[in-house]
């Protein structure tokens, strides 16, 4: 009997890596690597794509008790190749590998398994593409029209009064959001550049915006006449914003920014590389604040539940999916 490492599609980065399930000997000519199979995981059904193919299950796991792959539900999308792609993905970006597999699937393909109602059976869905039609995208008139406020000399300013030879602002929130509320969309206000993504870096005597494809056009549009710099990332000889930091910032000068704004896994390599150059990291410095005069108050409405047909899962399944994870790997607590 053959056996497959199949990574499942369910959300959260408990569940790292791969599971081994039995290959039944009347799916073996359909259980390649890539293909995207039906399963069983903590008596439930699951979607789950296949990683990799053995001849013997992985030593210390008794065969007789793995369970086996109940249906193939799409041909293979990837290669093993493609798979390692994936891997190297989640690591880098520390994702679930299920999200890194994601890229390479085939357009259109939406195997998902919800529970339509909390208490409810689980039931296979397929989520068919639509219809492929014509779109154009363009600048809505308020992007046309859109002019930004005269902050910089101002920021600067501030920049110098605080020591501050640098002075970086991203796009998110405590919580390390893309789309953010009012209070904290101080890269748009101080660029102009209104993307749900980006990051500006202002030295004394320049700055700078990293934008991503999605914004390559909005970006040329709204930073025109700005004085700020267009980076579309990934095009060839554009640096990330952390190497244009480090090679425009003077030799034992300091870096600021408002750390509530940035993970601290993030943090915590930016000031590695900042140190390399003897260079010195200021995160408690919000200067948005002091020249944004109408900045938007904190948000203050009341919290609410996603339902669970939105979630896929109560609370409760949650932490005993948990729970059953922390008892296979012996752990008594858990820290999140």
């Amino acid at each position: 009997m053959a056996f497959a490492q199949v990574v499942l599609d369910i959300p959260t980065r408990l569940l790292e890596g791969a599971f081994c399930y039995a290959v039944p000997d009347g799916l073996a000519g359909e259980v390649q690597v890539g293909a995207t199979v039906l399963v069983t995981f903590s008596h439930r059904a699951a979607v789950g794509y296949v990683m990799g193919l053995l001849d013997e299950a992985p030593q210390g796991l008794d065969e007789a008790r793995l369970l086996p792959i109940e249906r193939v539900l799409a041909a293979p999308a990837f290669d093993e190749a493609r798979g390692r792609v994936a891997a190297w993905m989640a690591r880098e970006y520390a994702c679930p590998l299920s999200e890194a597999v994601r890229p390479f699937l085939a357009p259109g393909q939406g195997f998902r398994v919800r529970r339509v109602e909390e208490g409810g059976a689980w039931e296979l869905v397929s989520e068919a593409a639509a219809p492929v039609d014509e779109r154009w995208v363009c600048l809505t008139d308020e992007a046309r029209g859109f002019e930004p406020r005269k902050t910089a000399a101002r920021q600067r300013a501030l920049m110098a009064a605080r020591g501050i030879d640098t002075y970086i602002i991203v796009s998110s929130d405590p919580h390390q959001s893309e789309y953010v509320a009012s209070y904290w969309r101080a890269r748009a206000y101080i660029s102009g550049f209104t993307g749900s993504a980006g990051t500006v870096v202002i030295t004394q005597d320049k700055a700078a915006c990293w934008v991503d494809g999605r914004y390559f056009l909005q970006g040329e549009q709204q930073l025109k006449g700005t004085g700020i710099d267009l980076m579309k990332i990934g095009e060839p000889g554009v640096p990330t914003w952390q190497q244009y930091v480090v090679d425009n910032t003077k030799e034992q000068g300091v870096v600021g920014m408002d750390g509530r704004t940035i993970g601290n896994f993030q943090a915590t390599m930016l000031k590695k590389l900042l140190e390399r150059k003897q260079l010195g990291f200021a995160c408690k410095e919000d200067l948005i604040n002091e020249v944004w005069e109408d900045r938007p108050a904190l948000p203050q409405e009341p919290i609410f539940d996603l339902d669970v047909a939105y979630t896929g899962e109560s609370r409760a399944e949650k932490l005993n999916l948990l729970r059953a994870h922390m008892e296979e790997k012996k752990a008594d607590y858990y820290l999140i």
